[in-house]
């Protein structure tokens, strides 16, 4: 499709305007990739997870990162936990990414003091009891996810608070 036949198109480079005089082609937004000699053009995202189900690789990943926190049992309701996880794309993806910069989810909730002393400090509303987190009763599903992967933080001069940025 000419899309060029009346107007003018330009780049920016830097903080250079430049006029494109070639040809350019325009491109329907319901394309999803383009394929070109070696290389392939992504598009739409979510039509390409889609066509190769990569949400049940995501969702098969979750499993396999979290078997240490289930086999840990310090969440209450593991699985209902696991559940929604996977039923959360933000989550999901979220969780392999701390997985993939190499956050360990081997020795979950280790130290009880501290884990309590990170609730209180950071005002979460997460329910622990025992040495169990009791997920039903945490209304903020993500402050879970973040305890379990040692996500709460101090800085060693001021004492500022935070959470590692994703």
């Amino acid at each position: 499709k000419k899309v060029n036949e009346s107007g003018t198109f330009a780049c920016i480079n830097g903080n250079k305007l430049t006029q494109i005089d070639d040809k350019v082609i325009g491109i329907d937004n319901l394309v999803d990739l383009i394929v070109y000699d070696d290389l392939i053009f992504i598009l739409n995202y979510n039509s390409i997870k889609n066509l190769f189900n990569l949400r049940g690789s995501f969702q098969r990943q979750v499993i396999n990162i979290l078997k240490p926190v289930k086999n840990s049992k310090v969440i209450d309701d593991y699985d209902k936990f696991e559940r929604n996880i996977r039923s959360n794309e933000r989550l999901m993806n979220r969780l392999i990414s701390m997985k993939r910069k190499g956050i360990s989810f081997d020795d979950p909730l280790s130290n009880q003091n501290n884990v309590q002393n990170t609730i209180k400090d950071f005002d979460l509303d997460v329910s622990y009891k025992n040495g169990q987190v009791i997920f039903d009763e945490s209304s903020d599903k993500e402050s879970v996810l973040n305890l379990i992967s040692d996500y709460y933080y101090k800085t060693t001069q001021n004492r500022r608070k935070g959470i590692v940025d994703e």
